[in-house]
């Protein structure tokens, strides 16, 4: 009975340099250029030298149709790796006895894994962007480095960013500064570095915690330093926080927060304390959000449905499109589809819902 085939292990060909590629290489061939290439290839020993030879590699050849190859051929690495395709279910003997030299072709699983994935799996690529940010060090790896993972792995740029993306929305990695670097000092991050970057299905389920539940220490771009803030200290700011919300939503959420924050000694901006008469609403507003050092955001019903509070909003986006996350949505009696459909960015912030916590 053949050994079970795993769609992404081509592990165990990771310590032979160039296998890989090889490998993908060649089922590219025999799956994109039947016209040139049939699924047998031909393995032989490489020796140099004439009076006392020494063995230096193993050469691999893809068989052609044509005397056409659409791929290097043949392929040099330095030692057999057929034994190791054949017991993870990768190749099997040729079994035509025409063919001298016993060839090996490769089995429908693996030509399956190819025309599904195009080479190597998720799991695949995302262990190389975990190891390319744990060889970066502390200042994490830069975004536009991204490019040189699809250039190794030669797979689209795309993909590769598409993981990444997904990574930092499972907070298993943490994104930060301008430009933005990519790095694994998040609880999730840290486990998976110390599993050798397994395949995330086999982490903990519990690490992979939804926005709402979140640590607020993992997102330190949440507040602002107050150097960063253009008013001079004084009543009229800089300001702590900017509280957006529908005046539906002040009873219950708003001003019970607004009583906490300023009883902790924080200065706030409060649309009925802060406010005055006569004040352009608009530009005090435009003020307040460019003065605050942090953003809390009440998203209700009522805040969905609101062009004014849209206003607000608009300022709100404004100031978090540098990619760091400044401003903290509070779900208030909405729903994550909610969410979504008002604003599909939105629903991945770490965010806070009064179904689950009080004010304080």
């Amino acid at each position: 009975m053949s050994p079970p085939f795993y769609k992404y292990d081509l592990d165990f060909l990771e310590g032979e340099p160039g296998a890989v590629r090889m490998v993908s290489d060649f089922l590219q061939a025999i799956t994109k250029h039947p016209e040139y290439h049939e699924n047998r290839f031909f393995v032989d020993e490489v020796w140099e030298g004439s009076r006392h030879p020494v063995r230096t590699g193993t050469k691999y050849w893809l068989a052609e149709k044509r005397g056409i190859s659409a791929i290097t051929n043949p392929q040099i690495l330095g030692s057999d790796i057929t034994g190791r395709l054949l017991l993870n279910g990768w190749i099997e003997p040729e079994p035509n006895p025409q063919y001298a030299g016993s060839p090996k072709r490769f089995t429908p699983a693996a030509i399956a894994w190819y025309e599904q994935f195009g080479g190597p799996n998720d799991h695949v690529v995302q262990r190389a962007i975990g190891r390319a940010i744990q060889d970066a060090g502390a200042g994490g790896l830069s975004e536009s480095d991204l490019g040189a993972i699809a250039a190794q792995l030669d797979v689209a740029g795309a993909r590769v960013a598409e993981q990444a993306r997904s990574l930092v929305d499972l907070n298993v990695l943490a994104r930060r500064g301008d430009p933005a670097s990519l790095h694994l000092d998040t609880i999730p991050g840290r486990v998976w570095v110390l599993r050798d970057f397994g395949p995330l299905s086999e982490l903990p389920s519990g690490l992979f915690l939804p926005p709402a539940e979140v640590p607020l220490t993992e997102v330190p771009s949440l507040v602002r330093p107050r150097s960063a803030l253009c008013a001079a200290p004084g009543a009229d700011g800089p300001h702590d926080v900017f509280i957006s919300y529908a005046s539906e939503d002040e009873d219950a959420v708003a001003r019970p927060l607004f009583d906490a924050l300023a009883a902790a000694d924080l200065m706030v901006w409060f649309a009925p304390i802060t406010l005055k008469i006569g004040d352009s609403q608009r530009g005090e507003i435009d003020r307040g959000i460019a003065n605050s050092r942090f953003s809390v955001v009440i998203l209700s019903k009522d805040y969905l449905d609101k062009g004014w509070t849209n206003y607000e909003f608009d300022g709100l986006v404004i100031r978090n499109v540098s990619s760091e996350q400044v401003l903290l949505p509070i779900w208030h009696n909405i729903t994550k589809q909610d969410v979504i459909d008002f604003s599909p960015s939105l629903a991945d912030k770490v965010a806070r819902k009064t179904a689950d916590r009080t004010v304080h």
